[in-house]
């Protein structure tokens, strides 16, 4: 009685299983990458809302002088935030808070994809920028899990129409690249009591506390030089469908900043229109020139805006070189002073 040989598997057969189990276990392991990703891009957004609705919360009761405030409303030496403190001193507070809370039952935030800490001072970053080439920082990069806060106008009081504390964190494919804010250099035109446009250079008539503006206009090549092309597309491709504010210096005066509300862009092929949202009332006496306006659009979409470039006089604080260390393309040498471009 014979009986028939076993046969087992050819060569080429396992080849083809081994070939199919790597498939399915590269397939399976770029699916499970993918979703820790996406799961750690959910921690930073998860993180930034509730920044964005501490900052909101915060700002009501100090401006209001209640007593509903977070821990991050307070300094270093537990002072509490006012209406009279300057954007930098709750922007510090509001880092420190997240990357080394006071309170013994909060941890600190860490990256959730690189370990380091998980909010820096935008301004301070862009300070740093700003000594390499380009001398401007058009753009910076933000590492992905980081999250950056920031003054949009440097040295403003929480009480001024000038205050704003922006924060952005990057929750995508890197890298994550901030957005020049549109910004005049020279002088604007105002349109007073729906006239036509005019420049406000300090040669004309001063204009009295109280008209209205109903529009204002700037040229294309009043823009940033630095980032002019950015800012110009920005604006172009906002036409008729972006909404928000503007504000710009009286005079030539810093401390002297009036607030514009639009509802609407117009874009010619040379200038940028916006019409008044509302009644915008002049709020200064003998105005002869209205100059760098900065441009807040609503633009329906979550733009990260570059931040404006400021450490404090005479050189980078302890404290401003603390809140660089989000940022791994931000590397200097703590122990000494003489590493700051």
């Amino acid at each position: 009685m014979r009986t028939a040989p076993e046969r087992g598997f050819s060569l080429i057969e396992l080849l083809v299983v081994v070939a199919i189990i790597a498939i399915l276990a590269a397939v399976g392991l770029f699916a499970y990458n993918v979703y820790i990703s996406s799961s750690r891009d959910g921690v930073t957004s998860n993180r930034l809302e509730t920044i964005d609705r501490t900052i909101d919360n915060d700002l009501v009761s100090i401006r209001n002088d209640l007593q509903t405030r977070s821990a991050a409303a307070r300094d270093d030496l537990n002072n509490e935030i006012k209406v009279s403190s300057i954007c930098e001193e709750y922007r510090d507070a509001l880092i420190r808070e997240m990357n080394s809370p006071t309170s013994s039952n909060d941890k600190a935030q860490k990256n959730p994809f690189s370990g380091r800490p998980f909010a820096c001072d935008g301004n301070a970053v862009a300070a740093y920028l700003d000594g390499t080439n380009p001398a401007w920082p058009v753009q910076l990069s933000v590492d992905r899990g980081a999250t950056i806060v920031y003054c949009q106008n440097p040295g403003e009081t929480i009480n001024s129409t000038g205050f704003g504390l922006l924060t952005c964190a990057c929750t995508g494919p890197e890298p994550c690249m901030t957005e020049p804010r549109p910004e005049t250099t020279g002088d604007i035109s105002l349109g007073i009591n729906n006239a036509a446009p005019v420049l406000m250079d300090g040669s004309g008539t001063a204009l009295a506390r109280g008209v209205t503006i109903s529009q204002l206009t700037f040229n294309q090549n009043t823009l940033l030089n630095a980032a002019r092309p950015q800012m110009t597309t920005r604006l172009v491709n906002s036409d008729g469908a972006a909404s928000g504010k503007i504000i710009f210096e009286i005079n030539g005066d810093r401390g002297k900043k009036q607030e514009f509300n639009f509802r609407a862009l117009v874009a010619t092929a040379a200038d940028f229109t916006f019409i008044a949202d509302g009644d915008n009332i002049l709020a200064f006496d003998n105005v002869t020139q209205a100059s760098k306006a900065v441009v807040f659009l609503n633009t329906g979409e979550q733009v990260c805006w570059t931040p404006p470039s400021r450490v404090s006089p005479g050189g980078p604080s302890v404290i401003e070189k603390t809140n660089t260390q989000c940022m791994s393309s931000i590397n200097l040498d703590y122990s000494t002073s003489g590493n700051w471009n």
